[in-house]
């Protein structure tokens, strides 16, 4: 039977102890990945008793039984979520606003050459004889041609950082899988000899956090605490860790825009669940920014013809007939990623005047033995064979045996600026 000075003595140190806990909680309200730990105290019971004796019911005092983290999987979730949903939209603002802030009104902007161009040709209308003035205007459309490749080559090159910064995401995220996955080893190895250290616990969920900052993920825990990642918002996505295992995450490039991707040994498989975090900014981003770049290249297109037009029905001064003012001779072809046969093609471009600034998609019909367009308005005279697409403006050579649903996108005003 305990005395009242050994009862009291163990509730002296079980609440110690208990304070030394809210010490550690305090000293560590800034670290990183830290969770609040709570002494949970309870009741030491009194012995059971002989044959003969009966047991006693004051008991032996207070212990501390655990130390818990406060934890909750639902909350930790909607962080999980908001966290992801606050860096694709920081991202997004970012490379947008370095868009925004280049091709803002000022003095070296498209406009501007666009006006000077227009004012130098009025002076050439004022005065046609007046060599001097034909020689501006020459050299205010040099001035126009070069802004319209700066303007490209820039927004190309904001392009091109959005992806590659999309690629080093990915390779973070596969770093911080590979950490995590050691995480969850030692979870299980601790999970058969006893209980988990809290510390693992947390390094389990800074990890976590660290990868849901770059994509949007949904997580299960086993009763050892091991984590599942699953992609998305939804646990029926793909699952990019699963106790020992994991996948990498990579990106892909797909007609315009870029995709993440799940990829194994044999195997690249894209995924649209990733709508959240900073992996989907980087994607959004690149797709915006490529349509603003396809609009400069359509207002290059467009503006391009349509001088080359007016100056062509125009007359020298010596009487004849003008020509072209402004080079165009751009024009690509993507056969598409999920083609089932290898194809390969040849462009021959005749004449870039007659081919429509708009992009179209062809999909082979076997039934048919064409190739079928998805806006037959766009070309004059157009026909299709398996192995030819002949328009006015271009012949397409295709070389290979294609299947039915291949697909082959051509883009009429890629790269005009």
């Amino acid at each position: 039977m305990a005395s009242l000075f050994d009862i009291g003595k163990s509730g002296i140190q079980a609440y110690r102890q208990a304070l030394t806990v809210t010490g550690q909680n305090i000293a560590n309200i800034n670290t990183d990945g830290y969770h609040r730990r709570e002494a949970s105290i309870e009741e030491v019971s009194a012995s059971q008793g002989g044959l003969t004796a009966v047991a006693s019911q004051v008991g032996l005092g207070a212990r501390v039984s655990e130390i818990r983290r406060s934890f909750n999987e639902f909350m930790t979730n909607r962080v999980y979520s908001t966290q992801a949903d606050f860096e694709k939209s920081k991202v997004f603002y970012e490379n947008v606003r370095d868009l925004e802030n280049f091709l803002l009104p000022s003095d070296s902007d498209l406009g501007n050459f666009m006006g000077n161009f227009f004012g130098s040709l009025m002076e050439v209308a004022t005065a046609p004889g007046d060599i001097p003035g034909r020689l501006v205007a020459i050299e205010e459309g040099l001035n126009l041609a070069g802004a319209f490749r700066q303007t490209a080559t820039m927004v190309e090159g904001l392009k091109l950082d959005a992806k590659s910064q999309a690629q080093e995401t990915a390779e973070t995220v596969n770093l911080l899988v590979e950490e995590l996955v050691k995480v969850n080893q030692r979870l299980l190895s601790s999970g058969q000899s006893g209980q988990v250290p809290n510390s693992v616990l947390d390094n389990r969920d800074k990890l976590i956090s660290e990868i849901s900052e770059r994509v949007e993920l949904t997580v299960t825990y086993d009763q050892r605490g091991v984590a599942n990642i699953i992609l998305g918002g939804t646990v029926a996505g793909p699952k990019l860790v699963e106790g020992r295992n994991a996948q990498k995450l990579g990106i892909i490039e797909n007609q315009g825009a870029i995709q993440p991707a799940l990829i194994n040994a044999n195997s690249v498989t894209p995924t649209s669940q990733i709508t959240k975090g900073a992996l989907a900014g980087f994607t959004s981003s690149y797709e915006f920014i490529g349509e603003i770049e396809k609009q400069i290249n359509t207002l290059a297109f467009l503006f391009s013809r349509e001088i080359n037009f007016i100056h062509e029905n125009g007359i020298t001064l010596d009487g004849k007939s003008g020509g072209k003012m402004f080079a165009l001779s751009d024009m690509e072809f993507e056969f598409g990623r999920t083609n089932r046969s290898d194809l390969s093609a040849e462009l021959n471009i005749t004449n870039i005047d007659l081919i429509s600034p708009s992009s179209v998609e062809f999909v082979y019909n076997e039934e048919r033995n064409s190739w079928i367009a998805s806006s037959e308005d766009s070309f004059q005279n157009l026909l299709t064979s398996n192995n030819r697409i002949v328009a006015d403006g271009f012949d397409l050579k295709i070389f290979g045996s294609p299947k039915n649903g291949d697909v082959i996108t051509l883009d009429n005003v890629s790269g005009a600026a």
